[in-house]
């Protein structure tokens, strides 16, 4: 990541709300100098607003880059072979992408409830949130905000828990260019545990059994 990507981060949840105080400001002095005669300042007003819309797009880029790509403590790997001793290394690097996948979707939501499906990254999440300061500061760059950790879900009664469930499918879906409406196969996040044989794990189908 390069310096510049790094202060855009930094920035990037400020980068409307400063457009928009700007151009008030601005839209203010000129109506009371006059500078704002005709329609000379909508040309300005359409090039900064694109310009902010790259902006954000590049932030965007960069945290999914960064999600995918940087280095994630030992430890969630460590205690999901301890959790489940019949995990190999190679099991463990499939069950952080399926963890990096999840995240993929929180950062894709712009800060809406995700649910993690999984038994598999869950228990990764939990270690994670746990090492609270490390948690924090990976979350702020890759996400911009810092979600708390929210325990395995599956469909039921509660709408909030179905609304996240149903979000982070359409985005893992959209990760691995899966139709979400018509699934040819599942993305590794709702396969990992059927994947890895996860005891009491979460299985899902792609489509429903035939009758």
């Amino acid at each position: 990541m390069t310096g510049f990507e790094w202060l855009l981060l930094r920035c990037a949840r400020w980068l409307w709300p400063a457009l928009a105080v700007a151009w008030a400001l601005g839209l203010l002095w000129g109506l009371g100098s006059q500078h704002f005669a005709g329609a000379g300042w909508l040309l300005p007003l359409v090039l900064s607003a694109l310009a902010t819309h790259a902006l954000a797009r590049w932030a965007d880029a960069v945290r999914e880059r960064f999600i995918r790509e940087s280095a994630l403590p030992q430890a969630l790997k460590r205690k999901l072979r301890e959790t489940f001793p019949h995990l190999g290394a190679r099991d463990a690097e499939l069950a952080e992408r399926a963890l990096r996948q999840f995240f993929i979707a929180t950062l894709r939501s712009r800060g809406q409830y995700t649910a993690v499906p999984t038994r598999a990254a869950d228990v990764m999440w939990e270690v994670f949130a746990h090492h609270a300061q490390a948690y924090a500061a990976w979350c702020r760059t890759a996400l911009g905000h810092v979600p708390d950790h929210s325990p395995v879900q599956v469909l039921g009664k509660k709408a909030h828990y179905n609304d996240g469930l149903r979000r982070t499918w359409y985005w893992a879906c959209c990760d691995e260019s899966i139709d979400p409406r018509h699934p040819s196969r599942l993305p590794l996040l709702f396969a990992i545990d059927a994947k890895l044989n996860i005891p009491d794990g979460l299985r899902y189908a792609a489509r429903p059994p035939d009758r």
